[in-house]
């Protein structure tokens, strides 16, 4: 009976989804501007036939696996609790039908809004209110279903399948636990493990999911500017791989001494035992990216397909970050569900927080932070305030390009907070440093690309006299790099947990940081360079320029290769486990110099590298109509 119930539930959905799809594209191609009460009555009758399909399936499900008769949680979490069956089946119905109505009219509003060209205004402004309305409705819904259906799921929950020696498996958590959802006088059967065979993990499906939301963004505004699809796809798909590479060789890099050294060479290749980084990856595909706008997609003009292309990923990294959830991974300190705000979170959410990745229960009350959770919040978020509330709200103050500069600086600030919370079995590098300073160096590529953009259409807009005022300031900052010697610019970690902190002065003149005085002596240069660069004229203050850009940059690389080799090592101390850690002082240097960089770049973009760029202005883009879109 309970079977015949879910086959019929799914057939209904089928149906209804394929029977709308055929109505949609009638109406879209419609010569008609408004949509017909017999087209608005059709697609009324298929949305509820889908909700009736929805809650046929919960039903089913509820008949198959006789779930009123859990009457209290076994064991986990809430082990001991009663469950109210009538309270679960009500926000499960309910909410599975309000979720899939509210799915349906999202879709069929967005359609109408975007793909129906000659769509009457009135219309148009009442599917629009439909989808945004849609939007809430669908998050609140998915809530309320997911809480009613969560006490009744097995966990660990399905993170992915295989296929061994002993034939087809669904697994749970990273370490290849074969998932069981069959409970035995009340207690799930005992662990047992996928040894070889070919594994595929849930978190690579986020991560391809994350992808198609950002390729799907790209491609509706291109369409929406150019008036043609598919105008993304080979810089969109090769943009991602370049992603993956370069998420891989951030983490092999950040790992080397914990996972890595004395390995055979080829495991810094095998990606499907897990080992990618969100920075790396969203670095890299960044500049192949932009690569491929600039040579493949020269017609675009590319600050504003940075604008919207960039801040896009951090809604993949959002979508990304459920993979560490059916993993159970990337969480924080162990905590009491009853402490804080944490009940407030959905009951599967809890539930699956309360084991570790080995499968084990961590008992009543108990759960990991889901920082992994957190992190995927303020991503999302992020996105809406960086799109819409910076973008639109601080319009008049912006440049073309600065929402990119706005993603890597909030992603930067997002990850530097979060990463010290971490459990330390996520952490990268022996002490954590390597995320630390790679989150730091995020927010100063933002702050970069700010300074480059804003300089540089100042230039553009103000001439060359500009120079009087961009270089003294530029090389002052790279001279303030001489207050190195003054600050706390390294501390020495030890096992016990005790730190010693040193400053720029202790490490150059007596133990061993020679390339930290070299490098310091390559900056003042540099910065004085820069300086007499603003006060000179034509192909000189060109030359000069340039080698003032030169001789930073190598002064940046002599002064971070600096902490190699140093014979600090405070009485106690065991030589062969002491960690160094940068601090203040290598900050300071690190922020002027970028700021300094930045700038000059900026100056010589406009002035020195200025050619007649074939794409079309912000302004003389051939723009569609979004009302004829």
């Amino acid at each position: 009976m309970g079977y015949a119930i879910l086959i019929i539930g799914f057939l209904a959905i089928i149906a209804s989804i394929v029977y709308q799809v055929l109505t949609v594209k009638k109406v879209e191609r419609s010569k008609k501007s408004k949509i017909s009460k017999k087209s608005f009555k059709t697609l009324g009758l298929l949305v509820g036939v889908t909700s009736l399909g929805s809650l046929l399936v919960n039903i089913g499900l509820v008949v198959i696996n006789k779930w009123w008769t859990k009457t209290s949680f076994i064991e986990g979490v809430f082990e001991g609790e009663s469950i109210s069956f009538a309270l679960q089946a009500i926000m499960m119905f309910v909410g599975g039908v309000i979720l899939a109505a509210s799915i349906n009219t999202l879709v069929l509003g967005f359609r109408f809004r975007y793909y129906k060209t000659n769509i009457d205004p009135g219309y148009r402004k009442l599917v629009s209110k439909i989808m945004f309305i849609s939007i809430p409705v669908v998050v609140v819904s998915f809530l309320i279903w997911s809480n009613g259906i969560g006490p009744y799921l097995a966990y660990p929950l399905i993170s992915g399948f295989g296929i061994d020696e002993n034939g087809f498996h669904f697994t749970a958590t990273s370490n290849g636990i074969i998932w069981e959802p069959e409970w035995a006088d009340g207690i799930r059967n005992p662990h047992t493990y996928m040894y070889g065979g070919f594994k595929i993990a849930f978190y690579a499906l986020f991560i391809l999911l994350g992808f198609g939301v950002c390729y799907w963004i790209a491609d509706h505004n291109l369409y929406k500017r150019y008036g043609k699809h598919g105008e993304a796809d080979v810089v969109a798909i090769l943009a991602f791989l370049a992603g993956i590479l370069g998420a891989r060789i951030w983490y092999v890099v950040g790992n080397w001494s914990r996972e890595f050294a004395g390995q055979p060479w080829y495991s810094m290749f095998q990606i499907w035992n897990g080992g990618l980084t969100i920075l790396g990856g969203a670095f890299g595909g960044f500049i192949v990216g932009y690569l491929l706008v600039v040579f493949l997609r020269p017609h675009w003009e590319r600050r504003w397909v940075i604008d919207f292309a960039v801040p896009t990923i951090l809604l993949a990294q959002a979508i990304g970050r459920t993979g560490n959830f059916t993993n159970i991974e990337v969480y924080g300190a162990l905590v009491n569900v009853n402490d804080g705000i944490w009940r407030i979170l959905p009951n599967w959410l809890l539930m699956q927080m309360n084991f570790d990745p080995s499968g084990m229960s961590l008992g009543a009350g108990m759960i990991h932070v889901p920082l992994w959770f957190i992190e995927a919040m303020i991503n999302l978020s992020g996105y809406f305030i960086i799109r819409f509330a910076i973008g639109e709200g601080l319009k008049k103050y912006l440049v073309p390009g600065d929402l990119g500069g706005c993603y890597f600086a909030w992603y930067g600030i997002v990850r530097f907070i979060l990463e010290p919370l971490r459990d330390s079995n996520y952490n990268m590098g022996t002490d954590n440093s390597w995320s630390i300073c790679n989150s730091m160096a995020y927010i100063f590529i933002g702050v970069a690309i700010f300074v480059v953009l804003h300089i540089h259409d100042w230039v553009e807009s103000k001439g060359e006299d500009t120079k009087k005022i961009v270089f003294p300031v530029a090389g002052g900052l790279t001279i303030l790099s001489l207050l190195f010697p003054l600050l706390q610019s390294i501390t020495i970690s030890a096992e016990t947990g005790t730190y010693t902190a040193y400053t720029g002065f202790d490490m150059m003149f007596n133990n061993g940081a020679t390339l930290a005085l070299i490098g310091l002596i390559v900056l003042a240069i540099a910065g004085i360079v820069t300086i007499i660069a603003g006060f000179l004229k034509g192909k000189t203050s060109t030359i000069v320029v340039l080698s003032s850009i030169a001789l930073a940059l190598v002064g940046v690389v002599l002064f971070f290769m600096s902490n190699r080799g140093l014979k600090l090592i405070p009485d106690g101390y065991d030589p062969e486990k002491v960690v160094y850690n940068l601090s203040y002082g290598y900050v300071l240097v690190a922020l002027t110099n970028v700021l300094s960089l930045a700038a000059t770049i900026g100056y010589a973009w406009a002035s020195y590298f200025k050619k007649k760029d074939n794409a079309p202005k912000i302004e003389e883009a051939p723009v569609v109509e979004e009302a004829n879109v």
